[in-house]
């Protein structure tokens, strides 16, 4: 007893003291973990009776919003309660809907608002925090105002941002469309235009980009692309969070000659003063970083074909959607603090926490350390006694009470909060 004490007092000392000298890992391997998964105490957990609803065995999203779980598949949406794992309610999808995203959702008064389509039609579904109960519905098309159809949309602040184009003559001549930014205030449902450029190059596929959130200040970010007579530019349009007025703050020349080698969704990160970004395909510098107090002037660059995200201040290069290195990349130079091979699509940060989780091709759940890039702790079905028949870990985890607990759920309906010790 003495001994497992002495091991659960000095092991957070080794951890927080430990210190990467020249960009070297302690280990190897991403999948050798440091402590064993007892040194994880577990606070609750939780499991979903499927048989209570028809047509449901599994879940395929996660997030945490506040102080609440949700949870859902193709035909419902399940709360719990993020302090004790409680069930809250769930809310049925119902016909003619698609059942609300939970990739970005957001939480005013008592009202839980989603991303969904209505009668085929995108739009807005709010759900009452407390009982799940549906409480309002709204369609883009039905707000007055709009030019054009949606592309891209977000919540901040209490607000939905989203873009939209709209062709100046002909649809066919995607050389020749506007585009617009709104703000749509959740509560009074009133609308503001923020930005407008009535000549830019639209095609649908490479026009989807996620707008991004730089968290030290909230601005919000969206980015279009410009076409001259010979080259294409990505531009980055800033969105003050103080009322500012919006304006281009990145516009940079493309090496790609043909619009096929646009990327889309997760394109570029923003981080204080830097915007990092990876806009095209098979270019020999593809990636590459601004600084924003210089007119967007370009600093660096590199040939990769990860796109770049920023936890705690610190940069990293993350491979979406397959198999690859996770980087730690310095913001000044562009060099690798350290890299380390891991299943990315499997990968989330852990807010509050220089931490991230990723599912092995094992089936574990592993914790790593962002400062070494090496393995904590790997969480195993066997170890937790969940059986493992048709079940995994769900990618996205979660830390919560300021980093103090990790909440993790599973295809199969669990879901499992332990103290975070590092």
């Amino acid at each position: 007893m003495k001994k497992v004490l002495l091991i659960a007092l000095v092991a957070p000392l080794l951890f927080f003291s430990c210190e990467k000298e020249s960009g070297e890992l302690f280990d190897d391997s991403p999948t050798t973990p440091d402590y064993s998964q007892d040194f994880l105490k577990k606070v609750w957990s939780s499991q979903i009776n499927f048989s209570e609803f028809d047509y449901s065995e599994s879940i395929f999203q996660f997030t945490i919003i506040e102080n609440v779980i949700l949870r859902s598949n193709s035909y419902y949406i399940f709360a719990h309660s993020a302090d004790d794992g409680e069930f809250l309610w769930a809310f049925e999808r119902p016909p003619l809907f698609s059942l609300p995203s939970l990739d970005d959702v957001t939480m005013v008064g008592d009202k839980l608002y989603f991303f969904s389509s209505i009668n085929q039609r995108p739009g807005i579904v709010a759900l009452n925090k407390y009982s799940g109960e549906l409480e309002s519905t709204l369609s883009f098309d039905d707000i007055p105002d709009i030019n054009g159809f949606l592309l891209v949309r977000c919540f901040h602040d209490n607000k939905v941002y989203f873009s939209t184009k709209k062709a100046n003559r002909d649809p066919h001549d995607y050389f020749d469309y506007s585009y617009f930014v709104y703000e749509f205030e959740l509560e009074t449902q009133s609308l503001n235009l923020l930005y407008n450029d009535e000549s830019i190059f639209f095609q649908w596929d490479y026009s989807r980009v996620d707008p991004v959130v730089n968290s030290m200040n909230k601005s919000l970010f969206f980015q279009h692309i410009k076409h001259d007579s010979e080259d294409f530019y990505v531009q980055i349009v800033e969105i003050p969070n103080n009322g500012g007025e919006a304006e281009v703050v990145v516009s940079d020349k493309l090496e790609s000659e043909v619009p096929s080698y646009l990327r889309s969704k997760k394109t570029f990160a923003v981080q204080g003063n830097y915007l990092v970004g990876n806009f095209e395909r098979n270019a020999e510098f593809s990636m590459r970083t601004y600084d924003l107090t210089k007119g967007g002037e370009r600093i660096w660059q590199s040939t990769t074909s990860f796109v770049p995200g920023f936890h705690m201040d610190n940069l990293y290069f993350i491979r979406h959607h397959s198999s690859g290195s996770l980087q730690h990349i310095d913001i000044q130079s562009g060099d690798v603090f350290w890299s380390q091979n891991i299943n990315a699509s499997n990968f989330s940060f852990l807010q509050d926490r220089p931490l991230a989780c990723h599912r092995t091709n094992s089936g574990d759940m592993s914790i790593l350390d962002l400062n070494t890039g090496t393995a904590l702790v790997n969480l195993s079905f066997e170890d937790l006694g969940i059986s493992p028949t048709s079940n995994y870990f769900h990618p996205n985890a979660f830390s919560y009470n300021h980093g103090e607990k990790l909440i993790l759920a599973t295809y199969r309906g669990q879901l499992l909060c332990f103290e975070l010790p590092f």
